[in-house]
């Protein structure tokens, strides 16, 4: 019987998907690296030590597990190329050897700061920082698999990502928000993320293309996010200083991407960012 099996499911995005999984009364299974939070325990640095026979044929993974933070890929190389590159290489080889269908999530940093389109025809070739070369490793590994599909993803946007948690201490605890500018991306809401990975799930079999960028129609700006939460949600004071030394060797400063595949997959044109805020203030 197919299944959706989800790989980081203590994840940000996993959470929201989870959540949605529920709603809609589709079964799935988990996985993550904490045994008491997820159906079965998966240590990527060892991953001889799975057990593989839960994944059988035509099973939908979406794996998201990963070091996503920029600044530990850099500081901490090795613990995180054996997470992010050899044992997902090999958690997703053997998946596929199983017949399984993958959807790897890549990221916008994949493109570094390479001026131009950037559509899902451009294979990228100048990634910024240690997590982007390693994205795009596993991106290169399999290239041109069938039985794997790639999320490029830009920031993405809900009530409890990161920034806007940080928005919302600041609120609470009356302080002055520090904005590093210039800092820029198209932003992704996360619902259009959920809503991707399910129509792909259920349409797998009408996509012949392996890469879907995920990211908004317009780059905003941290300040930019600061001034629609002054709008809709609550007036912060703020200042704008520029980012740490070092800041733009693990990230670049401003990403440009397109995409031209993945609103034929979504059905609809992805959210706005201001439209997104004001979905998330009205379910928080």
């Amino acid at each position: 019987m197919k299944k959706i099996v989800i790989v980081g499911s203590n994840s940000y995005i996993s959470e929201r998907l989870i959540g949605k999984l529920r709603h809609d009364k589709i079964s799935f299974t988990t996985i993550s690296s904490n045994p008491n939070k997820s159906d079965f325990k998966l240590d990527l640095e060892n991953i001889d030590q799975f057990d593989f026979n839960i994944i059988n044929e035509d099973d939908f993974i979406v794996f998201l597990a990963a070091v996503s933070s920029p600044d530990h890929c850099q500081n901490e190389f090795k613990k995180s190329f054996n997470i992010n590159v050899i044992g997902t290489i090999k958690f997703i080889e053997e998946s596929i050897k199983r017949k399984a269908n993958v959807i790897f999530f890549s990221s916008d940093t994949v493109y570094g700061a390479e001026i131009g389109q950037n559509d899902e025809s451009v294979h990228p070739s100048k990634p910024v920082g240690e997590y982007a070369l390693m994205k795009l490793s596993v991106e290169n590994y399999f290239r041109n698999e069938q039985n794997l599909k790639v999320f490029r993803l830009s920031y993405v946007f809900s009530w409890n990502d990161k920034f806007m948690k940080y928005l919302h201490y600041c609120r609470n605890n009356s302080l002055k928000v520090k904005v590093f500018h210039p800092f820029l991306r198209k932003m992704v809401y996360i619902n259009d993320v959920t809503d991707g990975i399910l129509r792909l799930i259920n349409n797998w079999s009408d996509y012949d293309h392996q890469v879907f960028n995920l990211c908004g129609s317009k780059h905003y700006s941290r300040v930019d996010i600061v001034k629609l939460y002054n709008k809709y949600i609550y007036p912060l004071n703020y200042e704008i200083s520029e980012p740490p030394e070092g800041f733009y060797k693990a990230r670049p400063e401003l990403i440009h991407i397109k995409s031209k595949n993945s609103e034929s997959l979504l059905g609809r044109a992805f959210t706005d960012i201001k439209d997104a805020i004001k979905i998330e203030k009205l379910n928080n």
